[in-house]
């Protein structure tokens, strides 16, 4: 983490970050230094790997929110 600035929007906290902030309406641009929508869909492969259901269902919901 920085100590000031934007978050990173590279690591695993600021995937899952943007994540529930897209799907709380919340707009994430300029929020991170990169775009971590970047990531969700393989985001999305990872937790289908292992299995969480609930976790699925939130990828999934901010993954057909942006594309």
């Amino acid at each position: 983490y920085k100590p000031h600035g934007k978050e990173c929007g590279k690591c695993q906290s600021c995937i899952r970050k943007s994540i529930a902030l897209v799907n709380n309406g919340i707009d994430i641009n300029d929020m991170f230094e990169y775009n971590p929508t970047e990531f969700y869909r393989k985001q999305l492969d990872d937790v289908i790997a292992i299995g969480n259901p609930l976790v699925v269902e939130e990828v999934q919901m901010a993954v057909d929110k942006l594309f």
